[in-house]
């Protein structure tokens, strides 16, 4: 799908490393045709099902469809596009989330567990079993990332809204400016309470505003700078 000039891309319920590489393409794409490169809006939610919205994800609505009501999110995905064939990479929140931003497997980054605090390790202990050691600290400053690839082949800069989970607390890692992103609205390292739903939203530098106090200031925001 080619993207319209000022046209957002989606990703809804995206996990599997493979959107980074889908995000890049459509970035590709747009310079290629000599388009204005779309606004990218991608959104990481915990635990969510591939039914637990009013958008269908298989041929056709299934009753869970049509118990949720998103309207917002059924607008992003007729704008935009919709990815029907992902997966986590993990069952966890930590891995998963640094796998979407690396386009690396949980195997491969060693960040196979959820992260909490600096040096901690937070997998349970067992008197058969040890767990493999595995990078206690996450996602830091030193490995490539989306947001920096978004930014040097696009020109693209980046609001971490919400829940982000990437880095242990009291490293730089906890801070998603650290790691790409230009600035960053409410929402607790790893998440709970006083987190707003996770996502990551990406606009190009040129005519695009992300001055906000909040994620759905932001939100709107791009919607003007889109139409």
């Amino acid at each position: 799908m080619t993207p319209l000039t000022g046209q957002t891309e989606v990703v809804i319920n995206g996990y599997a490393p493979t959107m980074r590489i889908l995000s890049l393409v459509a970035v590709i794409t747009a310079f290629a045709v000599g388009q204005k490169p779309p606004n990218i809006i991608l959104f990481m939610v915990d635990d969510l099902g591939w039914q637990d919205v009013s958008v269908p994800f298989h041929t056709e609505k299934t009753a869970f469809n049509r118990r949720y009501r998103t309207p917002n999110l059924e607008k992003l995905a007729e704008r935009g596009m919709k990815f029907t064939n992902g997966y986590a990479s993990a069952p966890v929140c930590t891995p998963t989330r640094t796998s979407l931003m690396t386009g690396q497997c949980p195997a491969r980054t060693h960040i196979t567990y959820w992260t909490l605090h600096k040096d901690r390790d937070q997998s349970a202990k067992h008197k058969l079993v040890r767990a493999p050691k595995w990078d206690v600290n996450a996602l830091q400053g030193k490995r490539a990332t989306l947001p920096r690839a978004l930014k040097a082949m696009g020109g693209y800069r980046s609001i971490h809204a919400g829940k982000a989970h990437l880095g242990a607390k009291g490293t730089r890692g906890e801070d998603p400016t650290r790691l790409g992103s230009t600035s960053t609205s409410p929402g607790t390292p790893p998440g709970g309470r006083a987190a707003t739903t996770a996502s990551m939203t990406s606009a190009p530098s040129t005519g695009a505003r992300t001055g906000c106090g909040t994620c759905r200031a932001w939100m709107r925001t791009t919607a003007r700078t889109s139409t």
